[in-house]
């Protein structure tokens, strides 16, 4: 199953923990995991280890359409069949 972890950003702490933690644990199930988040990034690469790819839509408000085309090929791209949303 090909699955994206949709967060507002990977800052330090313990939203990005927790999704780390679950990726990792859904990547040693075979699944492949990926990550998108809608403002920045805020972490360092090495953090991005248990995902096999990564998006940063960088949206610039509430509604972007821009930013919703980019998720909506990211998603079509590496078919995706679930989306896990945070925030």
């Amino acid at each position: 199953m090909n699955i994206l972890q949709l967060t507002l950003s990977f800052e330090r702490g313990g939203r990005r923990e927790a999704i780390r933690n679950l990726s990792t644990g859904l990547s040693e199930l075979g699944h492949r995991v990926h990550l998108a988040c809608l403002s920045h990034l805020g972490s360092e690469i090495e953090h991005l280890a248990p995902f096999s790819s990564s998006l940063i839509l960088n949206r610039r408000k509430s509604f972007d359409l821009k930013a919703t085309r980019q998720l909506a090929k990211f998603c079509r791209d590496n078919r995706i069949d679930f989306v896990h949303t945070h925030d």
